[in-house]
């Protein structure tokens, strides 16, 4: 894909997910999909497709869980990051999601007391599309880890095994990543 299309595809997603933000704003406690479209997404998926392709483990998750994971993975990594070392840190939170020892929505993973530590510093913000565009790519299934059991990522060892690290130059530290 030309570097000018997937720019203008990145500004689209942004525009659409600043819009259904907007559009839940106004007032109105109506959800913008119905709870019977929901349902039937989840009943019959080829009966009511949904606007992207999404794993099955994933049916269940809204449009605005893009915005939340793409402020985690905004939040959590580096300037210098590689994109698959962003598109890691955003499958660390979409394995939270699906593993019972967390929340069950991205959003509630994101404000969990305890994680996500940028969170709790920052006025609320926009990602920047970038983000957008790596949170767009995992909620449609594209996976680096391809663990499920990675839920772990801190600047310090958690959990039974280190499946994997990310040196930040600039900062001179290091993220694990652990299961």
């Amino acid at each position: 894909m030309p570097k000018t299309m997937k720019w203008i595809l990145i500004l689209m997603i942004f525009l659409v997910i600043v819009a259904i933000i907007a559009a839940g704003t106004r007032g109105s406690n109506k959800p913008i999909v119905s709870e019977e479209v929901i349902e039937a997404r989840i009943m019959d998926p080829a009966a009511t497709p949904a606007p992207t392709p999404m794993p099955k483990s994933y049916e269940q998750m809204y449009d605005a869980d893009v915005f939340w994971l793409a402020r985690i993975i905004q939040a959590e990594s580096g300037d210098n990051w590689s994109d698959e070392d962003c598109m890691k840190i955003g499958e660390v939170a979409l394995n939270r999601v699906a593993s019972p020892d967390f929340p069950n929505t991205v959003k509630e993973v994101a404000l969990q007391d305890g994680q996500y530590e940028p969170f709790f510093h920052y006025e609320f913000w926009i990602p920047d599309p970038i983000y957008i565009w790596y949170a767009a790519r995992l909620m449609n299934g594209e996976r680096v880890l391809n663990d499920p059991d990675v839920v772990w990522q801190a600047l310090f060892v958690q959990g039974n095994e280190v499946v994997d690290v990310i040196y930040d130059k600039d900062l001179d530290n290091i993220t694990y990543l652990c299961k």
